[in-house]
């Protein structure tokens, strides 16, 4: 009997073993010899028909040995390292894994420029859709900044600013709190490790089925601002943690409508466990809000502990005033949390965009100049935003730029869309057609609302983190690491 278990081990570790080598594409017959020189920092290959029939069998085998004692996240690694070691492009080996680009993070030295990492993905000749680098370094920063301007102060973030996998994992590495307004958002956050507790269904306009998920997955605290959005969370909801909205009325006070608020969540029996309110007055104003809508509170048997404030608009001088909120709640013992979609992400990203064609007509006010990226991809709010806040500071990533302080043009993306103006009066530095652009401030509602409109996909998105921001935060992080020196990027 032990005989035939034994046998049947084996057949089916020789199983794994044929699976993986045919997913990894490991041909005993034809492998590729690696080797790496100081000049190029990446793996060519020496002879094509270098030949290893022991060494990959044999890491094979050990690899499944591995994946029945360990994580599947831990195989996973321990096999994208592995392809690695092949010298075949990162691109193929991604797809072999079955992994997307936004597992993948390339550590980079401190002080790592990603312009020049731009500049080496834009090399090549044939590349023509636009793509976008995230230095996760940054995201680390701003929340230092934030930290050392007010500590009493917790962030929550807003997923609909930015939604990407390696940006949530590194704010939920530095204890980030998440506001939601959808089922999706909420597994995203979720999906990195974020306690439920920490999470926050945040908008007034709930369908049915999130708060259903959100009560499954122990999300409880609820944003309400009606009587209405109330009796539905109480409907479909088990054990919900009520935040409401309040507004002053002219002498600065909570108005009359919050307090038809408690008088229903007392009526529905549900707890209010804090206030959100928006922040942009007077910090003396806000205080003298925050006070009485906590003593109302207080008359109608609620406990408030936090304060939600959403900053109008997102400053750092805006900061300071929730510090200074803070400070004055210390005794009451009230936790102040802001909302952000904008300080922790924004500055990290970086787009580029190629110049398909510049045009100049006799009755145009301005010059035209047509990106690979538009309206319908990166420069979505281009409508909602002032042109230049939109695309952000400009400067050319060729090496070779004319000289020379650029002027204004109509900037247009490339679905000859009339809708697809990204914006006029726009002033880039001077290009011609086949030059790449970098804007940068790119972070925040850039991906969230690009689409694939006349089948032009969103930009392709590489992601890079500096070795010191990576030692603090790798145990906290589940992406795939490569550094620099272990593969040819992208």
């Amino acid at each position: 009997m032990a005989s035939k278990r034994r046998n049947m081990f084996y057949e089916n570790k020789k199983q794994e073993t044929t699976e993986i080598e045919e997913k990894l594409s490991w041909k005993t017959t034809n492998y590729r010899c690696p080797m790496r020189t100081e000049a190029e920092g990446a793996p060519r290959c020496l002879d094509s028909t270098w030949r290893a029939p022991f060494r990959l069998p044999f890491m094979t085998v050990i690899l499944c040995l591995l994946r029945s004692f360990t994580s599947r996240s831990i195989y996973d690694v321990l096999l994208f390292r592995a392809a690695l070691s092949s010298s075949r492009s990162l691109n193929s080996t991604l797809v072999d894994m079955q992994l997307d680009r936004s597992q993948v993070v390339r550590i980079v030295p401190d002080g790592f420029d990603p312009i020049g990492y731009m500049r080496e993905i834009a090399s090549d000749e044939e590349l023509d859709d636009p793509f976008m680098v995230t230095d996760l370094t940054e995201i680390w920063r701003q929340w230092n900044a934030w930290k050392s301007i007010c500590p009493n102060v917790h962030p929550y973030f807003q997923l609909k600013s930015n939604r990407s996998r390696p940006v949530l994992e590194v704010l939920a590495a530095l204890g980030v709190g998440f506001t939601c307004s959808t089922k999706v958002e909420m597994e995203a956050a979720l999906s990195v490790g974020v306690d439920p507790g920490s999470v926050m269904l945040g908008t007034t306009m709930k369908l049915v089925n999130h708060i259903g998920y959100a009560a499954q997955a122990g999300v409880r605290l609820m944003l309400a601002d009606s009587t209405e959005e109330m009796e539905k969370i109480r409907r479909y909801h088990t054990d919900p943690k009520l935040i409401l909205v309040v507004r002053g009325d002219k002498s600065g006070e909570a108005s009359e409508e919050f307090r038809s608020l408690l008088e229903k969540a007392d009526r529905l029996k549900m707890p209010v466990v804090g206030l959100s309110l928006q922040l942009g007055n007077e910090t003396s104003t806000t205080v003298n809000l925050v006070t009485t809508a906590v003593n109302q509170a207080a008359d109608w048997g609620h406990t408030i502990r936090t304060i939600v404030l959403t900053p109008t608009p997102h400053t750092l001088d805006v900061l300071r005033q929730a510090g200074e909120l803070a400070e004055s709640s210390a005794g009451r013992k009230l936790e102040v949390v802001v909302q952000d979609d904008r300080l922790l992400v924004e500055g990290a990203t970086k787009s580029a965009a190629k110049v398909l064609a510049l045009t100049r007509r006799s009755n145009d006010p301005l010059p035209k100049c047509f990106l690979n990226d538009g309206f319908y991809g990166t420069f979505n709010l281009a409508r909602r935003r002032h042109c230049q806040r939109v695309l952000g500071p400009a400067k050319p990533l060729h090496k070779e730029s004319p000289t020379g302080d650029g002027e204004c043009w109509q900037v247009w993306g490339p679905t000859c869309d009339t809708v697809d103006l990204v914006g006029s009066g726009c002033r880039l530095p001077p290009i011609h057609p086949g030059h790449w652009i970098v804007f940068s401030e790119m972070g925040a509602y850039s991906t969230t609302n690009s689409c694939a409109f006349n089948g032009y996909h969103p930009p392709t998105q590489y992601y890079i983190i500096q070795d010191t921001p990576w030692r603090l935060l790798q145990s906290h992080l589940t992406l795939t690491a490569v550094h620099k020196s272990q593969a040819p990027m992208p």
